[in-house]
């Protein structure tokens, strides 16, 4: 799966005993050396900095245990080297200038070496091993075994080259994070009284378990963590590398990602919230462009691809008549009402368009009633080898809630048509996903737990399996149609993550495959994956192909694609599983 457009990731760690320097360990030095084979295991290049007296045992364990990666063991003397800085910091407690209760999460409780912190070894390990891409750095130890082979996964397919952040940072809280840099400044400036708690009150604290650098930002970071740790001893403050990462983050919130965790789940929730970009990770991945059919005025976005049973491909291509500029849609005809239009093509096995026509949906498009017109984000697909489409609609009611319609799709034209009421009533309803070639109308209305809405076929009604009641905690919503594949059904789905920018925030549509048990309810996801960048990217179809699958999906509102994905690559994403969110936000909308 890794090629030469995977960035480099070099593990940087070290191995000392602070005994001597007034550590209070609180584990023995065998069970920290026995703790470690988990980092010398880490197949990936490393870079080991450890006391004169470990060299030689440290050395021969990572030969022993990952002989086919460079490893460089680098021996050094840190009580000669920081001699300096603990210096300075046994000043400052002589002056009841507590060190940071942050730190007491580590070893060092009665103080902080400052100038041990980590900048320093990614500074001195980047000049014996030089890579293009990321450094990783700092593997806890009692973090690295709870994902097998997490953190190579993690490192090898995560960040792409085009990623929008230079930084990675792992914070020790669960909610939403907002870094609020006139907050911290005003702690920052409150210390004068030597307390450092000022950092648990206003800004999340940085976990020093797992975090990253681009190697072409290193430089750069390094010299402002330094000039952030000097002020910080200006001001008589003893930071931990915690504090002064939470100091970094809140003063470059653009040019870093906070991902929220706890010591406890510190890996996996680091290789959960960082996607693989598939058109960088898998060589044999094709991408189509699926021209506009309408010309002028238009822009063909969110096709949903199908395949009928002779193996023939279809797919419905929305164009709409706006274009999306940083939260606004803008109308290209200057009419201010959003317009949809929808044109169904015929594609050869390259996928190449045979034929294309526009729908006919004459017959469920009555006057409308809100300045939202026509059919939005179709699916395509067959029940019994008749083709239907299920489509979001909102013209029809004054109040401008969306339901879900139904239509039989005869050639290009809609010849019958159901609006289909939701579970619960007053809701948005959005993106369902039907299941393709199956024995009737059923929809995948909510995914973790799964949840379907089906035609009860003795009454004819639209009833939800199990019934609805309430909302239901998840944070994935819907997107592709359900194919059956292998054993089991298969789709794509998503979630929106939001960055912070200048101007306010930026969405990021992170997808998932979803593989559901045959009978429906048993759900197993994928790692979260991006099709080409950070951005909007929105999968509406799915469907089989020689080599894997073939999907369909739209580009920040403007454009129509096309990507096969082998089967190889959809392994891959299924071996390290997606964790349970501890989150519950909204469902599906």
């Amino acid at each position: 799966m890794n090629d030469a457009k995977h960035p480099t990731a070099v593990a940087v760690t070290a191995f000392t005993d602070l005994t001597d320097n007034g550590a209070i360990p609180r584990r023995s030095a065998q069970e920290y050396l026995r703790l470690g084979e988990d980092i010398l295991s880490l197949q990936m290049p490393m870079v080991i900095f450890c006391d004169d007296n470990l060299h030689k045992f440290i050395a021969q364990r990572r030969r022993e245990l990952c002989p086919d990666h460079t490893t460089v063991v680098h021996p050094i003397d840190f009580t000669t080297q920081w001699e300096p800085d603990r210096i300075t910091v046994d000043h400052l407690l002589s002056l009841n200038r507590p060190a940071a209760l942050g730190n007491r999460l580590k070893d060092t409780t009665d103080y902080v070496f400052v100038g041990w912190s980590k900048w320093h070894w990614m500074a001195t390990a980047a000049k014996v091993i030089p890579a293009d891409g990321y450094w990783w750095f700092d593997f806890g130890l009692t973090h690295v075994a709870r994902v097998i082979n997490g953190i190579e996964d993690a490192c090898s397919h995560a960040l792409s080259p085009d990623n929008p952040h230079n930084v990675i940072l792992i914070s020790l809280e669960r909610e939403y994070i907002d870094i609020n840099r006139d907050t911290f400044e005003s702690y920052i400036n409150s210390s004068a009284d030597g307390n450092s708690e000022w950092l648990q009150r206003g800004s999340p604290t940085m976990a020093g378990g797992i975090f990253g650098v681009r190697a072409s930002s290193l430089e750069a970071w390094c010299n402002e963590m330094e000039r952030l740790r000097i002020d910080s001893l200006s001001r008589n403050i003893v930071s931990s590398d915690q504090m002064l990462l939470s100091w970094y983050a809140a003063t470059h919130l653009e040019q870093t990602r906070v991902i929220p965790s706890q010591y406890e789940d510190l890996l996996t929730d680091f290789v959960r919230e960082i996607p693989v970009v598939l058109a960088r990770l898998d060589n044999e991945t094709k991408i189509t462009t699926l021209a506009n059919q309408l010309g002028d005025g238009w822009s063909a976005m969110n096709p949903s691809i199908a395949s009928s049973a002779s193996g023939e491909y279809l797919a419905v291509i929305r164009h709409v008549n706006y274009r999306y500029d940083n939260g606004e849609y803008i109308t290209l005809d200057d009419s201010r009402i959003i317009k949809t239009r929808n044109v169904l093509v015929r594609l050869d096995h390259n996928f190449s368009v045979i034929d294309a026509r526009e729908i006919d949906d004459t017959i469920c498009c009555e006057v409308p009633q809100f300045p939202v017109h026509g059919l939005e984000d179709v699916r395509l697909f067959s029940v019994n080898n008749q083709w239907m489409i299920s489509a979001s609609i909102r013209q029809h009611r004054s109040d401008g809630v969306c339901e879900i319609l139904l239509g039989r799709l005869d050639d290009n034209v809609v010849t019958s048509f159901v609006i289909i009421p939701s579970p619960l009533p007053t809701r948005h309803e959005k993106n369902w996903m039907p299941l393709h070639q199956h024995s009737r109308c059923e929809w995948l209305w909510n995914v973790e737990p799964p949840v379907r809405i089906v035609v009860d076929d003795i009454t004819d009604s639209f009833i939800s399996i199990p019934p609805v009641s309430h909302l239901i905690p998840t944070t994935l919503r819907g997107g592709s149609q359900l194919i059956f594949w292998r054993d089991a059904w298969l789709c794509v789905v998503h979630d929106v993550v939001w960055h912070r920018v200048a101007r306010g925030h930026r969405r990021e549509y992170r997808h998932y495959f979803a593989r559901i048990s045959s009978d429906l309810t048993t759900v197993t996801m994928s790692r979260p994956f991006l099709f080409e960048h950070s951005g909007i990217e929105f999968c509406a179809g799915i469907s089989p192909a020689p080599t894997g699958v073939v999907v369909s999906y739209g580009v920040e509102d403007a454009e129509a694609r096309l990507m096969v994905i082998s089967d190889a690559c959809i392994d891959d994403l299924f071996s390290t599983p997606r964790n349970e969110s501890p989150l519950a936000p909204q469902i599906f909308s």
